[in-house]
């Protein structure tokens, strides 16, 4: 009898232990939205960022329209379900555009010294996320994470104290990761939570994220930070540190068999899931664009485009053409 009771006991004891773990942790965790299912909701079109497009291109291209901002547009657009195109001006405006040109609403956003140069990313049900880089009069950082309604209106925002214009990435499970200025790596939920944050801090103690976090299919998350490539667990753990000779330039991408593709000043860099060095190549020029990756199906092989002056392409691993 006493046997029987201490088991209850302890089955009660364990069932208020995990309600409790629930409340505190589950809450952040659990307000999620999918990345939408629009021709392109993020940069380079997925949170892998391979930059390839289920829609056969326009075979023979003419100019439909043009929209004309104050500002050189440094970033990227994103595409909404319903054709809207996303896309944020140095000025400190963010766009909405309409599939015929037309201005549907812009957003401007705080500061008197503003710049909007990152892409953006939507979720599911039409929520706009983007960072931005601004000051105030007294020189006082307000740079924030924004989520915006599909209609515009300020949703909520985060904010992040330093630049935080490098780009956001919307996890399968719907998490919101971006990195800042200062090398730190965030993982927010839908409601604008944050669920962790881990600093980078690169070789030599120093840290700053300059490009967008790519999310593996194994869901870990792949950021730079200075001279290094991370790749962090969904949880915020660091898992391994591959260090480079010059900063990282571009977003890294994440083939289907897992394999890390990023450029460091004029390296091109391939590695395994586990960190280590698949294979590099030495180019001619600074590598500054996000390479694109092309399963070809008939063979199941891959093709990695990579747009230097010339146009590189990666075939199965190492062999190199020249388009």
């Amino acid at each position: 009898m006493n046997r029987l009771r201490r088991f209850r006991l302890h089955l009660f004891a364990t069932l208020i232990l995990f309600l409790a773990v629930s409340l505190i942790y589950h809450p952040l965790r659990s307000i999620r939205a999918q990345p939408m299912p629009s021709p392109w909701p993020m940069a380079s079109h997925d949170a892998q960022h391979t930059g390839r497009s289920q829609f056969l291109a326009v075979q023979n291209p003419k100019l439909a329209w043009q929209y004309y901002t104050y500002w050189n547009l440094l970033a990227p657009p994103v595409i909404g379900s319903d054709g809207t195109i996303y896309i944020g001006s140095p000025d400190g405006i963010f766009y909405a555009i309409r599939s015929d040109g037309t201005l549907k609403w812009s957003f401007t956003v705080e500061g008197t010294s503003k710049w909007i140069s990152s892409p953006a990313a939507i979720d599911e049900d039409g929520t706009i996320y983007f960072g931005d880089e601004a000051w105030n009069d007294e020189l006082v950082d307000t740079s924030y994470i924004y989520a915006l309604n599909p209609d515009g209106l300020q949703k909520w925002r985060f904010y992040v104290g330093t630049i935080a214009n490098q780009g956001v990435t919307i996890g399968e499970d719907g998490t919101i990761y971006f990195g800042d200025f200062r090398g730190t790596l965030y993982a927010l939920n839908h409601a604008g939570q944050k669920i962790w944050s881990t600093e980078l801090l690169g070789q030599n103690e120093f840290g700053g994220t300059h490009t967008t976090p790519a999310v593996g299919y194994n869901h870990v998350i792949y950021a730079d930070s200075f001279y290094s490539l991370y790749a962090v667990d969904i949880d915020g753990t660091i898992l391994w540190e591959y260090p480079t000779e010059d900063l990282i330039s571009y977003a890294p991408v994440v083939g289907e068999d897992g394999t890390i593709y990023f450029g460091s000043e004029d390296i091109f860099y391939a590695l395994n899931p586990n960190g280590t060095l698949k294979w590099q190549y030495s180019a001619d020029w600074t590598i500054r664009m996000v390479p694109t990756i092309q399963q070809r199906l008939e063979t199941m092989g891959r093709f990695i485009y990579l747009r230097l002056m010339e146009l590189f392409r990666f075939e199965s691993g190492w062999d190199l053409e020249m388009e």
